[in-house]
């Protein structure tokens, strides 16, 4: 098997005389307390792989999880990995495809690992329109032009292979768009849409995991996670976990 290992760009802190005028108000907030963020609408679908508004879907629900590649928020011309701390090419015969490596310490909130299974799941659930009618995936559904569904394979707990339906250019700017977030499987795999687009408050959410039963996918995240209940037409409240994966730098 031919592989062809792909450099993983880091994202730097700009150098202090660089830093724009409004650094100083901003240095003074970020990672130290609230961040505010006007948002036109009310959360419509917390199911990001299934909405396509940025107002209504991604603002309140998209930072709530990680995903394998992001573009870089310091150079956003740049793909970096998320969940990814590298990935390669391969070519096997006739399949080509891409394996990557996760970040050995990324958890979800509730303390389980994210792995190469959860990838391996959200991919598949992505694409799970080529094989179920009516599955609705507004964004994510750009995956469909590069992924077979059922290809994804976890190979350990810490590497997945997505094999591609031939060589695509466009298959990692795609995989890099904030809607391709990845799910736990053990809380998704059990909901139905209607579950998965329902925004319950986190403790109804908890409650319900904890009891063995998820109903949502509210009550978890890889990033940060609701931790107010969500009031209609005043606010969502969301707070970075110290326990998650935080490891780039400060930008405001």
């Amino acid at each position: 098997m031919d592989v062809v290992a792909t450099a993983v760009p880091v994202p730097t802190a700009i150098a202090v005389d660089q830093r724009p005028d409004w650094w100083q108000e901003g240095e003074s907030k970020h990672y130290r307390g609230d961040f505010p963020l006007v948002a036109t609408s009310n959360p419509g679908f917390w199911d990001v792989h299934y909405g396509g508004s940025m107002n209504t879907v991604l603002i309140p629900s998209g930072p709530r999880f990680n995903q394998l590649l992001e573009y870089n928020p310091i150079n956003p011309g740049e793909i970096i990995g998320d969940l990814a701390v590298s990935w390669e090419s391969y070519e096997d015969g006739g399949e080509f495809g891409y394996i990557f490596n996760l970040h050995p310490d990324a958890n979800f909130s509730d303390g389980q690992p994210v792995t190469a299974a959860d990838v391996a799941f959200s991919i598949d659930r992505i694409t799970l329109g080529q094989v179920e009618e009516g599955v609705l995936r507004a964004r994510t559904g750009f995956l469909n032009n590069f992924v077979v569904y059922g290809t994804a394979e976890a190979i350990d707990d810490k590497t997945v292979k997505i094999p591609l339906r031939f060589p695509a250019a466009g298959f990692l700017p795609n995989l890099a768009s904030d809607y391709m977030k990845v799910y736990p499987k053990h809380v998704a795999e059990n909901l139905t849409q209607e579950q998965a687009n329902t925004g319950k408050t986190q403790a109804e959410a908890l409650t319900a995991i904890n009891a063995g039963s998820p109903d949502s996918l509210i009550g978890l995240a890889s990033t940060l996670r609701p931790c107010a209940p969500h009031t209609q037409d005043v606010r969502v409240f969301l707070r970075s976990q110290p326990q998650l994966l935080q490891r780039r730098p400060a930008v405001l």
